[in-house]
């Protein structure tokens, strides 16, 4: 954490110098930050799978009215980076890192695939295309744990924005489709979290 605030503040120095002297102080990024945002919690009903061909993939959702936005997101970043840049930094982007599923109750061990996936709310009635935020494969099941790596690349910042933007009706979902490899013995619940690599901009007041 000390070498991160050392980093800022050379960074502030040096464009701050250049500005004082005249010359033209370019933006300067600094980061990564890793940041953990939950996506809440969810359940994997018993009987979604119970009487129904193994093998195959079964999805259910949960909404995201709470999804927070880019104001809270700045608040962690400030958190995370151990010092207060809000006059001075703009947030340029969040790197998608990869996605965890925690389960709280029963475990995932009659799962060989998941995906997650993120569908922002319709745009002027318009559905718009899921995210894949994540997914992994085990064909001898998971445990309490699932590590979901990105499926190619993905800027969060550009989500929350056009959510934040957003101003229609509904909620944006959290999606899960699951391949089961045998019967689940009971019911599982589940915490969704999400890690981004935050990236900012530093540039004179």
């Amino acid at each position: 954490m000390h070498a991160t605030k050392s980093w800022i503040y050379s960074s502030l120095v040096v464009m701050l110098t250049m500005a004082w002297t005249g010359c033209p102080a370019p933006p300067i990024e600094i980061g990564p930050f890793r940041l953990d945002i939950p996506l809440g919690s969810m359940d994997i009903p018993q009987d979604l799978i119970s009487g129904k061909q193994l093998s195959l993939s079964y999805t259910f959702d949960k909404e995201l009215c709470n999804l927070l936005s880019e104001e809270d997101i700045n608040t962690l970043f400030t958190e995370a980076a151990g010092v207060d840049l809000s006059s001075l930094v703009r947030m340029s982007r969040f790197e998608l890192a990869g996605a965890a599923l925690t389960a709280t109750q029963g475990d995932f061990s009659f799962l060989s695939a998941i995906t997650l996936r993120y569908i922002p709310k319709p745009v002027n009635g318009v559905e718009q295309q899921a995210v894949i935020l994540g997914a992994a494969s085990d064909n001898d099941g998971f445990g309490t744990v699932i590590e979901l790596l990105p499926v190619g690349t993905v800027d969060f910042l550009d989500l929350i924005q056009a959510n934040d933007a957003n101003t229609g009706e509904g909620c944006p979902t959290l999606e899960i489709e699951a391949t089961p490899r045998s019967l689940p013995t009971s019911k599982v619940s589940l915490d969704a979290v999400v890690s981004i690599d935050a990236y900012a901009e530093i540039f004179p007041d």
